[in-house]
């Protein structure tokens, strides 16, 4: 066998290795749940899909059978004592991920008593606001998009 065929054997032999270890690294990193972090009966899941300009999205584990998510667009989270101080933008993900107003809330889980606070008065928190609200100018560019606003709610 001489040299070129050699040379393209192992080329496609070293792809198909890198392809397929590659797959068994996207697997672990996907089942294992290494993205998820719970606290009580919420799920703060990182966007490892990418398909979101916001880092996380925060679920609801209460029902056994399936999430339910309580914000599309979480921005980022902290611990402080028995808290979980969070922000978020008001939005869905329902035709594509997309927001109802521009403003950063700020959240709250209570662990000790497993309870959701949205919409706290920042004001409050002023130090762990600050600390969560610093935006990436890919988010500030992203939520000045108009064709990222949603469309609005009809009432039923």
């Amino acid at each position: 066998m001489n040299w070129f065929w050699k040379h393209k054997i192992f080329s496609i032999f070293m792809l198909l290795l890198f392809l397929i270890i590659g797959y068994i690294i996207w697997f672990a990193f996907i089942f294992t749940g290494i993205t998820d972090d719970k606290y009580g009966k919420y799920i703060f899941r990182y966007d490892y899909y990418g398909d979101s300009v916001f880092e996380y999205e925060l679920l609801d584990d209460s029902d056994i059978h399936n999430y339910v998510y309580v914000h599309a667009l979480v921005h980022d989270y902290v611990k402080e004592g028995e808290d979980i101080f969070f922000t978020y933008v008001n939005g869905t993900f329902d035709d594509g991920f997309c927001y109802y107003d521009k403003n950063l809330y700020l959240g709250k889980i209570n662990l000790k008593k497993n309870i959701l606070e949205n919409n706290i008065n920042i004001h409050l928190y002023p130090n762990t606001y600050k600390l969560l609200s610093d935006l990436s100018s890919t988010e500030k560019k992203w939520l000045n998009t108009y064709s990222h606003k949603c469309p609005e709610r009809k009432n039923r």
